[in-house]
């Protein structure tokens, strides 16, 4: 799915989501729905991709960066900035600033106008 999604493939992403979706196992849950919410970011649907990982109660530490870039990019489609640079902070705080550089690098979005040095 993010093969495709780079490529510009989004309904082919899309059906793999669904079907990876429904095959895997819960603690793979996280690392699906993050490509999820980066997908719902691309196809134009913010809040939807807010519902998909807007709380991360349930996420692993090693998808938290992942989910958290999806949100910041969420945030600013919606024009919440404060939002989105909250997202990316944790993302700062988590990695440093090299790993967000490339975080934002990997999943390209509105967000990273906002990311700022």
């Amino acid at each position: 799915a993010i093969a495709r999604m780079r490529l510009g493939e989004l309904p082919a992403a899309r059906a793999a989501l669904e079907r990876a979706h429904l095959e895997r196992p819960h603690p793979e849950r996280a690392a699906i729905e993050a490509t999820r919410g980066m997908l719902l970011v691309l196809e134009g649907k913010p809040a939807e991709a807010l519902a998909v990982v807007g709380d991360d109660r349930w996420i692993e530490e090693h998808t938290m960066v992942a989910i958290l870039i999806a949100r910041a990019h969420a945030h600013a489609l919606l024009g919440d900035e404060p939002a989105a640079r909250v997202a990316l902070e944790r993302v700062r705080a988590s990695i440093g600033n090299a790993g967000l550089t490339a975080a934002l690098s990997a999943n390209p979005g509105p967000a990273a106008r906002l990311a700022g040095p």
